[in-house]
C-alpha cells in the first residue's frame, strides 16, 4: 500500500481522544513517522496530570497540529493525592520536563523529587496549551469548574475555530473585545456570569469577538 494511502488512513483514525495516534506510533518506526502529523490532531485531556503532560509534550513538538481539543478538570480536591503530585524522575523518563514557569519551587538550587499540582499551574498550563494550538484548532471544549475566566472567551485568537463550548465560571466581560474568533459558528457558554452584568454587554462582547457566529447557547 502506498505511503500516501496509509497517511489518509492514519488521518481518519486519529479522530478520537489521542489513543489511536499513540497506538499507531507503537506499531513500527515507519508507522510512527506516518502518523506523526496526525497524532495530536484530536486530543482529550481529563485531569491535572494529562493537562500538564500535554503542555510538556507540545513544547517538544511545536509543529504538531491540533484540530480538536477537550480539556476537563474538576476541583483538585476531588482527586486523590497521587493524582495531584508529579514524580519528576518518572516524568523525565517519559521525556517530559517541567520548569519553574509552572512550579516556582523548581527554581531553588536544591533537588526536588516531586511537586504538588496546584490550581495556578493548571490555569497557566491551559492558557499555554491554547496559545500553542490556537493556529490550527477547529473545535474546543473546556470543562474547568474551579478556574474563573476573565471573560466569556479566552483572550487567545483562534482564527480557524468553528465550535467552542466552555463550561465553568467567568467574570463580567469588558464592554468591547477584539475579533478573537473570526470564523466561529457555534458557541455555548455553560455557566452564568459570576458578577453583576448587563446582557447587552455580554452580547456585544460575543458578537465583537465572533462576527460570524450563527448559534449561541447560554
Amino acid at each position: 500500500v502506498p505511503v500516501e494511502i496509509w497517511a489518509q488512513i492514519h488521518a481518519l483514525a486519529c479522530t478520537d481522544d489521542g489513543s489511536a495516534g499513540r497506538a499507531l506510533s507503537l506499531v513500527s518506526k515507519e508507522w510512527r513517522n506516518i502518523s506523526a502529523p496526525y497524532k495530536f490532531q484530536s486530543i482529550a485531556l481529563i485531569g491535572p496530570k494529562p493537562i500538564l503532560r500535554c503542555l510538556a509534550l507540545l513544547e517538544t513538538n511545536p509543529e504538531s497540529p491540533v484540530l480538536s481539543l477537550f480539556i476537563g478538570c474538576q476541583n483538585l480536591r476531588m482527586y486523590s493525592p497521587d493524582e495531584c503530585r508529579l514524580d519528576l524522575a518518572r516524568e523525565s523518563a517519559r521525556g517530559l520536563v517541567f520548569t519553574d514557569k509552572l512550579f516556582p519551587e523548581l527554581a531553588t538550587k536544591y533537588p526536588i523529587q516531586t511537586v504538588q499540582i496546584h490550581a495556578d499551574a493548571i490555569e497557566q498550563a491551559v492558557l499555554r496549551i491554547l496559545a500553542r494550538v490556537a493556529g490550527t484548532l477547529h473545535t474546543l471544549y473546556t470543562h474547568l469548574t474551579f478556574v474563573e475566566r476573565p471573560g466569556p472567551l479566552y483572550p487567545v485568537p483562534f482564527h480557524h475555530l468553528r465550535t467552542l463550548v466552555l463550561h465553568g465560571p467567568f467574570a463580567s466581560p469588558p464592554p468591547t473585545l477584539s475579533c478573537l474568533t473570526p470564523n466561529l459558528r457555534r458557541l455555548r457558554l455553560a455557566s452564568p456570569l459570576t458578577s453583576p452584568h448587563k446582557s447587552s454587554v455580554l452580547l456585544n462582547t460575543v458578537t465583537a469577538a465572533a462576527p460570524r457566529l450563527s448559534h449561541l447557547y447560554l
